[in-house]
């Protein structure tokens, strides 16, 4: 019984291991996860800077005088959790989107 007295219809409103992630031990890709979450004006916007359409690109494993490693990837993280001039620039990103990034990051940067 819910808390007003009605009967609670489990298969209905799911469970909360339903709001776990779905598969435990599977590594966030670029692909995959990272990719879509561009629409094609911040990819436009960012083009002169960065290739956000490039899993190749975007997971390259080198460095640059400001990042140690994955210096692409870790440029547009710094955008886009840069209070002062976030990336895209019409708003920032949703934390679960923000998330996901970092557990790409996490999970080494596939591609």
């Amino acid at each position: 019984m819910g808390g007003d007295g009605h009967a609670v219809d489990r298969d209905r409103i799911g469970c909360i291991d339903d709001l776990q992630p779905e598969e435990e031990g599977v590594a966030t890709t670029y692909g995959a996860d990272i990719q879509p979450l561009f629409r094609a004006k911040d990819i436009k916007c960012m083009s002169a800077h960065v290739s956000l359409n490039d899993p190749q690109y975007m997971c390259d494993p080198a460095g640059d005088g400001t990042f140690p490693d994955h210096a692409n990837a870790r440029l547009v993280y710094s955008r886009l959790t840069d209070p002062d001039s976030p990336m895209p620039p019409d708003g920032p990103w949703p934390p679960n989107q923000i998330a996901t990034y970092q557990s790409w990051m996490t999970d080494g940067f596939q591609p």
